[in-house]
């Protein structure tokens, strides 16, 4: 039982390229760029068994996913349709 998580290593994902970042923590924020489909986020955290737990941050006009996740390396968010406005987000992963 936890009444209260503190994240201190909650940190904003490292941009390497419009479509891939570099994550500093188990927890953090990214966004999707403006008409771009996805956002892969590099981490050696995510497991077969990783819950990632994903949470827009402000009004989206459509829900973001899990895409798809990769042992050791990383976990990819989507979106269905293209946006012309990025789309920030927070996330954790649960091991």
């Amino acid at each position: 039982t936890v009444s209260k998580l503190n994240l201190k290593l909650a940190g904003q994902a490292y941009a390497v390229s419009d479509t891939e970042s570099i994550a500093t923590g188990s927890a953090g924020t990214a966004q999707i760029h403006a008409n771009r489909p996805e956002m892969t986020i590099y981490t050696p955290e995510v497991t077969e068994e990783s819950l990632i737990y994903i949470t827009p941050v402000g009004n989206t006009s459509q829900p973001i996913y899990l895409l798809r996740q990769a042992a050791s390396e990383s976990f990819t968010v989507g979106i269905s349709k293209l946006s012309s406005l990025d789309v920030p987000f927070n996330w954790i992963i649960i091991n």
